[in-house]
């Protein structure tokens, strides 16, 4: 089961409970006023309340695929995934930040990703204050409130979190980086249902410990990281660059390359977005040449 069908049934699970709890309020009134079979009447709204959510989700879903930054949304995603950062990326990537600053959007969901996937193209090139501008676009609570980490089992605060760090760790910012694990803590130390969140928190964790230079506490959190062993979790490409940094930071180069090289297997899901993750990644690590 893939994540937006597990949103979609958190979604109408959610409208679905709420149905019931309009019907159970209903029939609490109504039964001072008339005589019924609680458990017949039970059981009717029980039965009932599936067919009523189904319509009530359905006209929410059908409104949401009318929303226009919906489209735009699903074209950027294609464009990012098929061609890469190309000049329409940037152009629809604009296009929904200006929707959602105007008030056209008025969800932060749409707007996480035109954000985050700019900031990691700035990222990736070194333009770290740039990529902090972008961030700034997001207020924090929005993805790290309870109600969205129910919904999305963590991804949205922890794609926030992560950018930070990553920035604050270009930056060099120590006391940032510090404040920000001090608040992202309680949701970083939490263990969640999916192993892919549990491995970005340790990223988070290996990112901060280089930026205020503890490289024990680092190779603790990377080995964590080594750990995981899902295929989910072996997709995430990240943790990779993490490895071969460290290997480099420790003088071993031929053990750097062979980490990255790993990449090469994920490549194929997404050649043009992997591929030139993968080409920044060895221009950053000064790998490029080893490792024609």
């Amino acid at each position: 089961m893939n994540n937006n069908t597990k949103a979609h049934l958190k979604v109408f699970g959610l409208v679905y409970l709420i149905v019931l709890l309009a019907a159970f309020t209903l029939f609490g009134v109504l039964r001072w006023f008339v005589q019924f079979n609680y458990f017949l009447v039970a059981g009717i709204i029980l039965l009932a309340a599936i067919p009523v959510s189904f319509v009530i989700y359905f006209l929410l879903l059908s409104k949401e695929k009318r929303n226009p930054v919906s489209k735009l949304h699903s074209d950027f995603a294609k464009e990012l995934l098929e061609h890469g950062f190309t000049e329409k990326f940037f152009q629809m990537s604009d296009e929904g930040i200006n929707a959602y600053k105007s008030g056209i959007d008025k969800s932060p969901v749409y707007v996480r990703d035109f954000v985050l996937f700019r900031h990691d193209y700035y990222v990736l090139n070194g333009q770290y204050e740039t990529a902090l501008s972008y961030i700034s676009i997001l207020d924090e609570k929005n993805y790290t409130g309870q109600d969205i980490v129910f919904m999305d089992n963590g991804m949205s605060a922890l794609l926030y979190y992560s950018a930070l760090m990553d920035v604050y760790r270009g930056l060099n910012d120590r006391e940032n980086a510090i404040k920000l694990i001090e608040r992202a803590k309680p949701f970083l130390e939490k263990e969640h249902k999916k192993d892919t969140i549990d491995l970005g928190a340790q990223i988070i964790y290996y990112n901060y410990y280089m930026t205020i230079s503890n490289y024990d506490l680092a190779r603790e959190s990377l080995e964590k990281i080594k750990a995981f062993s899902s295929e989910e979790s072996k997709s995430l490409i990240t943790r990779y660059y993490c490895e071969a940094e460290f290997y480099l930071h420790e003088g071993k180069k031929p053990e750097a390359i062979s980490a990255l090289r790993n990449v090469e297997t994920y490549i194929k899901k997404f050649p043009v977005m992997y591929g030139y993750y993968y080409q920044k990644y060895q221009e950053r690590l000064g790998l490029t040449e080893d490792m024609k």
